[in-house]
Formats: structure tokens, sequence, C-alpha cells
């Protein structure tokens, strides 16, 4: 991996470069995610982190203040404090610059990371069947994830989802490691960054659990899981941690909606 590095962060940077001098949008934050991720990072910094729930507002607010006059109908539910933190951090210790700068150097970052572990993974279970150059390929794949439209979307307006298959990959590198805790502490927080994937990977183990008794008792479903899971006790742990950011989310949705009238976002479907 040591060895292949070198030549994932030249061609990161190239298409990186290259974007930047011919593509019509650059590299940067669009403007209108900027000025979103800054009003909601702002919100919480002058209200305090733990206000509202955390829950914040994506809409520009006058002065930010918590009155319910002021931010009524304007309080996001469908995201969180907790899939903000890095930009918080970032807004903490600066100004708007600050962030929007450091904001969209990091997501790079991410992106960047997301692509090698995808790449990495690959090899590992390329080279289990055949004997290839698996340097080359594995720089291949990596250029293909870097290159392809919706990492270039993710460069210029990046949704959560970005960072879940950032811990998911770090999760499933892990586990083909065997290090289950570290794996299962981050497929954890992949709930708290997107509530939804963790209820969708949450329903497909759950399936599988179910699978011998719908089908055939000779269907082994542990084959469609990571290796380290070798009996349906570690199946439900694996379930167990997925959901545990889902419930707490609910519950904070939950006593929010009791407690207030009003609020924007989506419906939890």
């Amino acid at each position: 991996m040591f060895l292949r590095l070198p030549f994932y962060l030249i061609i990161f940077s190239t298409y990186l470069i290259f974007m930047s001098s011919f593509s019509p949008l650059g590299i940067a934050w669009l403007e209108w995610h900027g000025n979103r991720i800054f009003n909601a990072v702002e919100f919480l910094k002058i209200n305090g982190y733990f206000s509202s729930y955390f829950f914040t507002i994506w809409s520009k607010c006058d002065g930010c203040d918590l009155s319910f006059d002021n931010w009524s109908d304007k309080i996001y539910l469908s995201r969180h404090y907790f899939n903000l933190f890095p930009y918080i951090v970032l807004n903490h210790f600066g100004d708007y610059n600050f962030l929007i700068f450091f904001g969209s150097l990091f997501d790079k970052f991410i992106i960047f990371l997301t692509a090698v572990f995808s790449a990495e993974i690959f090899i590992i279970i390329l080279k289990k069947k055949y004997d290839y150059n698996i340097s080359f390929i594995a720089i291949c794949f990596f250029t293909i994830f870097t290159v392809s439209p919706w990492t270039y979307k993710m460069i210029l307006a990046p949704w959560a989802e970005i960072y879940v298959l950032f811990f998911f990959l770090i999760s499933i590198f892990f586990f083909m490691r065997g290090f289950k805790f570290y794996g299962l502490i981050f497929m954890f927080v992949i709930g708290l960054f997107q509530y939804q994937w963790s209820v969708i990977l949450s329903i497909y183990y759950i399936i599988l659990l179910f699978i011998p008794f719908i089908l055939s008792k000779n269907i082994n479903y542990l084959l469609f899981v990571p290796k380290i899971f070798t009996n349906s006790k570690d199946l439900f742990l694996l379930i167990l941690f997925l959901l545990i950011p889902v419930i707490f989310y609910l519950f904070l949705r939950f006593y929010f909606q009791s407690n207030f009238a009003t609020s924007s976002g989506s419906s939890l479907l």
C-alpha cells in the first residue's frame, strides 16, 4: 500500500488540477453549499452546540437568535449535529472564509481516503483468486473512482453519503484484517452521519438471518457477510451497532417534535 500511495497522490492531485483549470465549476464548494453549511454551524456556535436537541438550520438567520419567532419552520430535522461535526470544529476556530477553504479541503481528503480504501479492499479480494499485478489493478481502480461524475459531485457539494461510504469501507477493511471491535465502531459511526443507510444495512443483515428459514436450511447466510462473523450472535451484534444510533436519532426527533410545533425537513421515510 505504501508503494502505491505516491501514485494515488499523483493521480488525485492531477485530477484536481485538471478540473480546477478546465471545469467551469472548479473544485471548491459551490456557493450555495458553503452558505448552507456556514448557516448550520454558525447557528450552533451562537446558540450553543447542544441547543435545539442537536438539530440546526439550513436557511440564513438574522442574528441566529433562538427566539421561537425567529426560527419557526427553520429547524431542519433531516440532518443533525453529528454529520456536521467536522465543519463545527473548523467554524469554532475560524470565520466564514476559514470554514469554506478548509471544509472543502477536508472533504477532498475524505474523498481521497475513500478512493484508497476502495482500491485496497478490491485488491485484497482479487489477490485471493488471481495472481495478477495487483498494484496496477489497484491504481486503475483508484483512478476510475476518482474521475467518476459522482466523485466530482461530492467535491462540489458533498452529501453525507461520502462519509457513509468512507466509514463503511474502513469497517470492512478492519473486518478483513480480523479487528471486529474496530469494524463495529465504524459501523456505529455510519448511523451518526446518516441514519437511513444504517437502516438499509440493518434490513440487509436481518434478511440474511431469515433466508435459511424462508428458502432452504442448507443456505449458509454467513457467505454474504465478512468472514469474521462466524455465527448468528455475531450478526445480531452487528445489527445492534447499526441500529443504536438510529434509535437515538429517532428519540431526538420525536422529543423535538413533541415539544415544538413547527420545523422543516423531509419525513422519516
